[in-house]
C-alpha cells in the first residue's frame, strides 16, 4: 500500500491483527464464531421438598430436559421431607442416566441438588405442582447456566 505525500510515494504497512475465535455448536445446526471464557462450572438447580402431603389424583410433575417425572409414580412420598428428597434424588438419577448423560442428583436434608454438564446450557427445568409439596430454584424454566460463557471474538 502506498500513498503520495509532497511529491513522493511513501510505503505504508497496513496494521495487521489477529482474530481469535472458536466454532461453537449451539445445537439444531446453528454454529457461531465466538470465544468461551471463564473456568468450567456446571449448570445447577435445586428442588426443595416442603411438605409430604398425600398426592392428588394427578401428582406434581417435574420436566428436566426430555425427562418427565411424576410424583407418586417415579418417586414416593415418604413420612418426612428428608426421605422424600432421597426418593426424588434417586428417581432423578435413575431417569437421567437413562435419558441424559452428564447429570447427577444428590439429596441433602430436604434439598435435591441437580448438577448438569459444564457450559452455557439451556436445559429445560419446569415444575407443575398440584400438591404444594415442592419448590424449584431457579424457577425460570431452565437450569442456571454454567460456565464458560460465550463472548465475542478477540481482535
Amino acid at each position: 500500500m502506498t500513498r503520495k505525500t509532497k511529491g513522493r510515494f511513501e510505503i505504508i504497512s497496513p496494521v495487521l491483527g489477529a482474530v481469535t475465535y472458536q466454532h461453537i455448536d449451539l445445537g439444531g445446526g446453528k454454529v457461531i464464531n465466538a470465544n468461551l471464557t471463564g473456568d468450567p462450572s456446571p449448570c445447577e438447580a435445586t428442588i426443595t421438598i416442603i411438605n409430604t402431603n398425600a398426592i392428588s389424583s394427578e401428582g406434581s410433575r417435574i420436566t428436566l430436559g426430555n425427562i418427565e417425572l411424576i410424583e407418586g409414580i417415579h418417586w414416593e412420598i415418604a413420612g418426612n421431607v428428608n426421605d422424600t428428597a432421597t426418593n426424588l434424588a434417586d428417581a432423578i438419577g435413575a431417569s437421567l442416566n437413562d435419558g441424559i448423560t452428564g447429570f447427577s442428583a444428590v439429596a441433602v436434608d430436604a434439598d435435591v441438588t441437580i448438577t448438569g454438564p459444564n457450559g452455557p446450557q439451556d436445559i429445560v427445568l419446569e415444575l407443575v405442582d398440584y400438591t404444594e409439596n415442592l419448590s424449584l430454584e431457579p424457577s425460570t424454566g431452565v437450569m442456571s447456566e454454567g460456565s464458560p460463557s460465550i463472548t465475542g471474538p478477540d481482535f
